[in-house]
């Protein structure tokens, strides 16, 4: 059922120790679709690596505790992050968006990147959301996040869809 997938996704994500992750954010601008992609490794529970591509700029990062290094590719110097937070490792936001899923929807089986998966529906408010350390929804609005979950458990994918307004732009902000 869906209910023991989301089980069994909680058993795994709470047994990660290391990872790779790839999160994909796009966000409509005034003129043109703003797409950002980080590409990563990360080990619980606080470090970090991974390359961020906003347009045609791209830049590594590295982050440990609240220290941080990045440079910009192709052929940048590593220097330290002044003011860095502490590195925020997707298994916990992961770990936190499967704490607060409840009620989940059976949407079938799905296939990512040549895996078979079977994808569930969960419904979590703004307040979760923002708790999750995902996204920060608007207040009031329910979010529907869909994760798609292979036979063991693992999440192949999570996804994230919040309407937005800004001033007379409308769109919706996507998180994969």
């Amino acid at each position: 059922t869906a209910q023991d997938r989301l089980a069994d996704a909680r058993a795994q994500a709470a047994a990660l120790s290391s990872f790779a992750f790839r999160s994909v954010t796009e966000l409509p601008g005034k003129t043109a679709l703003q797409r950002t992609v980080i590409d990563g490794r990360a080990a619980v529970p606080d470090r970090v690596a991974y390359t961020v591509t906003i347009g045609g700029t791209k830049a590594d990062v590295v982050r440990i505790a609240d220290k941080g290094y990045s440079r910009t590719l192709p052929n940048g110097r590593w220097a330290p992050e002044t003011g860095t937070a502490k590195a925020a490792v997707p298994a916990v936001v992961l770990q936190r968006v499967l704490a607060a899923a409840d009620d989940p929807v059976d949407k079938g089986d799905v296939v990512f990147d040549g895996r078979t998966g079977r994808m569930v529906e969960v419904t979590l408010t703004a307040e979760e959301v923002r708790t999750t350390g995902l996204l920060d929804a608007q207040g009031g609005s329910d979010v529907p996040v869909t994760l798609a979950l292979d036979p063991q458990g693992r999440v192949l994918r999570l996804a994230v869809e919040l309407p937005l307004q800004a001033g007379a732009t409308q769109g919706v902000l996507r998180q994969v």
